[in-house]
């Protein structure tokens, strides 16, 4: 497995410790910016550091100038280019220069990595890149990206150019020199992605894209064995399904927890409607519970009235902080709400070791459960007992939450490895 990101951040480390987590150990990660500019081939570590906006390099006597939440370079009273800042923006840390002709029509975008090199400049004609160079660290050219052809050429001191028709064939050439030799090609990046333009060689690729939908991508309507689209929530596998002729799968997190939430007494619910399946005789034959209601959207007054018992809490509006933090501090997840699932909140009550309970006309991600955390919807009875009987038994708690794991983990290694089916 190979992971090629632009940069390796928190969501991508998430995904190599699923990796990992589930068996997978050879995991070979590669940003851009070695795949293109080969920035760490001499082995050491460099210091990331971006480069401050006064610092841009330019022809003396021209000035640089910070203007609003932007920047300029300035020719005299000629400004000749625009300056975009990185988040946070009033650091004034560069992320690309804009050069502008006398029309004020972008020809040329430099960017800027975080090594505060400049790594990679377009060259833009009638608002389309026609080109691009990537640079190593001294500044040298050495590899230049012809976009209507997709031909990549490899520069490098003392040796001949040698040009690759197609990325696929570039990232094999890659892979060969650095002695790495696998097939599956795991994605986050849209750019990457694009590279490939439907032909993907001999490579199997997983694109993850991040919590969103993104209907621009010429990718999902390529029809290849070779690429699959994977989603951690199940209503992006189902928009992605009915947008595209991709392969697409649903991705299930699984991280190594061993925390013990026995004892807690503290359930979770989100919804973003007011019908959850028994919710009022679940708060009133469980006083010793506190039950917190999360809703994304203001909440109507069928779940504000519940206020008036004392072991509930109402979180209207919720925000990503707070779900974070109930997800980490309940020990029960209800799966009570009626329609959609919301925030993938499934898994992410399995990786935090909360038990899940559902009914059969409100569970959510029916994959991922035992038969046993799934009642009827007529028999409120024997979802009541079974829900006393764990929590009160520190060994039936146990024995639930080993089941739970134990099924997550089965589905996400046969994600990682690329064995899925239509059962998934």
């Amino acid at each position: 497995m190979i992971f090629i990101t632009d940069e390796l951040g928190k969501f991508e480390k998430n995904i190599i410790e699923l990796a990992e987590n589930v068996g997978f150990k050879e995991c070979k990660t590669i940003e851009a910016i070695d795949l293109f500019c080969g920035i760490s081939e001499k082995n050491d570590v460099l210091k990331e550091k971006d480069l401050y906006y006064a610092f841009i390099e330019t022809p003396q006597y021209w000035s640089i100038r910070a203007d609003g939440i932007n920047g300029a370079i300035y020719d005299n009273k000629t400004k000749m280019a625009n300056i975009y800042f990185k988040n946070p923006i009033e650091k004034r840390m560069v992320s690309r220069v804009e050069w502008i002709d006398r029309n004020n029509t972008v020809y040329r975008i430099d960017y800027y990595n975080k090594y505060g090199y400049k790594y990679c400049s377009e060259n833009v004609r009638g608002g389309n890149v026609i080109s691009r160079e990537f640079y190593d660290r001294n500044g040298d050219i050495k590899v230049i990206e012809q976009t209507g052809p997709k031909t990549y050429t490899l520069l490098g001191t003392g040796i001949s150019p040698r040009s690759y028709r197609g990325f696929a064939d570039y990232l094999e050439a890659y892979l060969k020199y650095n002695e790495i030799y696998d097939e599956n090609i795991w994605l986050t990046s849209d750019d990457i992605l694009n590279k490939f333009a439907g032909d993907y060689g001999n490579f199997k690729i997983s694109y993850l894209p991040q919590n969103r939908l993104n209907s621009d991508l010429t990718e999902t309507n390529q029809t290849n064995t070779a690429f699959r689209i994977l989603c951690s929530e199940e209503q992006q596998v189902n928009w992605y399904k009915e947008n595209s002729d991709c392969k697409c799968d649903r991705l299930y997190l699984y991280f190594e927890n061993n925390e013990s939430k026995f004892g807690k007494m503290e359930a979770f619910i989100i919804t973003e409607t007011d019908q959850l399946e028994y919710v009022e005789q679940l708060i009133n034959d469980f006083p010793e519970i506190t039950f917190h209601i999360a809703a994304s959207t203001i909440m109507s007054d069928k779940l504000t009235k519940l206020d008036i018992n004392n072991n509930v809490e109402l979180y209207p509006c919720i925000t990503e902080q707070k779900r974070k933090e109930l997800f980490e501090r309940c020990d029960v997840y209800l799966d009570i709400n009626h329609y959609r699932e919301l925030y993938n909140a499934v898994n992410q009550a399995l990786i935090n070791n909360m038990l899940i309970l559902a009914f059969d006309n409100t569970v959510h991600s029916k994959e991922l459960y035992p038969m046993e955390n799934i009642f009827d919807s007529s028999n409120y009875v024997k979802m009541k007992e079974t829900l006393k009987n764990i929590i009160t038994n520190r060994m039936i708690f146990n024995e639930y939450i080993d089941r739970q794991k134990k099924q997550l983990k089965q589905l996400a290694a046969k994600v990682v490895i690329g064995d899925t089916d239509e059962s998934i």
